[in-house]
């Protein structure tokens, strides 16, 4: 019985091959099937070289992310230890004088004002402005 049934598959495959019906799902294969040796081997080098090539880019990209990521950290330690200094040397001054060391030496000091202080004073500037006209 199984014969008869594969025999009845072939003989419909068959048919339907030469009547130019659509292929069956798989057909990746019998491609890979019919292409020659060199046309192979060609495909293959072509996938190796595609991946070495990604791997390599892959390796380049995180070894050059490692080396920012580290020098950002030496900069941040370096301006960490900078602050530390500038700090620790206040102190010392407000101690050789004599005085008692406050709060107020404890505080960070800022270059400039933030953006949104920045921006208070320039609605104040506006304002006073127009009142004055």
């Amino acid at each position: 019985m199984k014969k008869e049934k594969r025999a009845r598959a072939r003989r419909t495959g068959a048919q339907a091959a030469e009547s130019g019906a659509a292929r069956p799902a798989g057909g990746a294969g019998k491609m890979l099937r019919a292409l020659g040796f060199a046309q192979k081997l060609t495909l293959a080098m072509l996938l190796v070289l595609a991946m070495a090539l990604s791997l390599g880019g892959a390796v380049v990209l995180a070894g050059n992310f490692d080396d920012a990521l580290n020098e950002a950290g030496q900069q941040a330690e370096v301006q960490h230890l900078l602050q530390c200094y500038a700090l620790e040397s206040d102190l010392l001054d407000v101690a050789a004088r004599g005085e008692t060391v406050t709060a107020q030496h404890l505080e960070p000091v800022y270059l400039r004002l933030s953006q949104a202080e920045r921006e208070r004073a320039e609605r104040l500037a506006a304002e006073a402005a127009a009142n004055k006209q």
